[in-house]
């Protein structure tokens, strides 16, 4: 009686959960990420961090904004060269099978600025010193 007792509830067990696990919700993605600087002069590199991003398994899909294709990977980085200022939407897509989440942030970058010198060849100038003309 104690052998059929356990093979019944054993087998009991199993039929439990195995009807319970696919219908359990698992937990969503969770896309969230980072970008360091956000702003700054053409040519701006920005190194972007999803590893606060949850789920398992994850797959990450980058837009950087600016037409250049797509990005992958959990900490890329991608520079940024404008001749006119522009703000620039970043999206970060997670996927975990077919569950999806997304996360977005704006990165502004300035064209750098028009240094014209014109002087006699006497005129030195360096970055540490300032020319007043």
């Amino acid at each position: 009686m104690h052998h059929l007792l356990r093979c019944f509830f054993t087998t009991t067990l199993l039929v439990i959960l195995s009807v319970a696990l696919p219908g359990m919700a698992l937990a969503a993605p969770k896309a969230s990420f980072t970008a360091t600087p956000t702003s700054g002069i053409s040519p701006l590199t920005v190194k972007f961090d999803a590893s606060k991003s949850t789920g398992n398994q994850l797959v990450y899909e980058w837009d950087f904004g600016d037409g250049s294709g797509k990005g992958s990977g959990v900490g890329p980085s991608h520079t940024y060269e404008v001749t006119t200022k522009k703000t620039f939407v970043v999206k970060l897509t997670v996927k975990e099978g077919s569950a999806t989440d997304e996360a977005t942030t704006k990165i502004t970058v300035s064209p750098p600025p028009d240094l014209k010198v014109s002087a006699g060849a006497d005129l030195t100038v360096s970055e540490s010193k300032s020319v007043k003309l």
